[in-house]
């Protein structure tokens, strides 16, 4: 990839992941808060598809600001 190109395929993929995150999620969504609580494996579950879905956004974000030779400031500012 040079600079300036936003590879499709790498934010389709990422896309993927989330979408299917979310499947996981939305098949614990009539879980109550105290479930959540008590039962860890649960809780694993529903941290583990949040934090899929936040990760797969930061590297999404992360393509498109390299893309943009953007990737640079974040490294000098850090």
């Amino acid at each position: 990839m040079s600079p300036g190109e936003i590879d499709v395929e790498v934010v389709r993929r990422h896309l993927a992941a989330i979408r299917e995150s979310l499947q996981v999620l939305s098949t614990r969504r009539d879980l109550t808060l105290d479930e959540l609580d008590t039962n860890t494996q649960e809780r694993w579950t529903v941290e583990r598809g949040l934090q899929l879905c936040a990760q797969n956004a930061l590297d999404i974000a992360t393509h498109i600001a390299a893309s943009r030779g953007r990737d640079q400031e974040l490294k000098i500012q850090n």
